[in-house]
């Protein structure tokens, strides 16, 4: 038994608390400090404004066998789905406790912009806007105005982004006068058209109603298996 002499590490380690550990898709290289999310087929990648990706957070590094450290201090990890006999597929490792990134660039922020959703459609923080991308939902918030354009953006975690996307996923519900009979089709048969409460509902008014209270009902139902 004796000291170490030499930065030796033959064992790999998985992060806890705050960071978490994830195989990297094949051939994809990622930077640190670029952000992340995991794919439709559950392999950590770029974050682009590509439909089923789910936001993760900052590439902090990544497993030692597979990462390269430049002299510059940089850093990058390419995935590899065949790694060398006795190594395991790289992972990267992930900071998703919510860092607020300071004074970064966030395109026609002004100080009412304050609280405002971000979004990224690259894994470039520096790309961040205040306009919905087509495909995925806002990776943060503005926690703090600096000046023009220049602000500090809180993330969300990965809990905090399922679960916007998963409400954002429940259809609004509207009144359309053509919706009659009771059909739960997220829309509200128009009940101020044919009845105004005064006297007893006709049959097709009852229809109406059913219409609302099923409406109302499917709603509830889906926010509580949310």
């Amino acid at each position: 038994m004796s000291n170490k002499t030499a930065d030796t590490m033959p064992y790999e380690t998985r992060p806890r608390a705050g960071v978490r550990s994830y195989v990297i898709d094949d051939g994809v290289t990622l930077f640190a400090h670029s952000l992340v999310g995991v794919d439709a087929s559950g392999f950590l990648d770029k974050w682009a404004n590509t439909a089923a990706h789910e936001f993760q957070g900052l590439l902090i590094d990544g497993d030692r066998h597979a990462g390269t450290l430049q002299s510059d201090g940089t850093y990058s990890i390419t995935g590899d789905s065949t790694p060398a006999a006795g190594r395991t597929a790289p992972e990267g490792h992930v900071d998703v406790s919510g860092l607020t990134l300071l004074s970064v660039p966030v395109n026609s922020a002004v100080q009412g912009s304050v609280n405002a959703l971000v979004y990224c459609a690259t894994d470039n923080p520096a790309d961040f806007v205040l306009t919905a991308t087509a495909n995925v939902r806002a990776v943060g918030w503005v926690s703090r105005f600096v000046s023009a354009g220049v602000c500090d953006v809180t993330l969300f975690t990965p809990e905090e982004f399922l679960a916007q996307n998963d409400l954002a996923a429940i259809a609004p519900l509207t009144e359309n006068s053509t919706s009659i009979g009771g059909t739960q089709d997220d829309n509200f048969a128009s009940l101020a058209v044919a009845w105004d409460g005064s006297t007893d509902p006709t049959a097709a008014e009852g229809a109406l109603l059913i219409d609302a209270i099923r409406e109302c009902a499917a709603k509830i139902n889906e926010l509580i298996a949310r």
